[in-house]
């Protein structure tokens, strides 16, 4: 996957940037990706690594 190619490269990856890349490879914008799929990507996102600021606010 892209985002896992940048993150290994040490450029930052966002949710944002995510859903963009997404609906990039889809034909759409990120804005017209479905919830269900949103759903899907926050849960993969949720689980990458390195993401010390989560462990601050949990």
């Amino acid at each position: 996957m892209a985002c896992l190619r940048m993150k290994a490269k040490g450029l930052d990856v966002c949710f944002h940037r995510l859903t963009a890349l997404e609906g990039a490879v889809l034909g759409v914008r990120k804005t017209q990706l479905t919830p269900e799929r949103k759903a899907e990507l926050r849960m993969f996102f949720d689980r990458l690594p390195g993401k010390p600021w989560k462990e601050n606010f949990l």
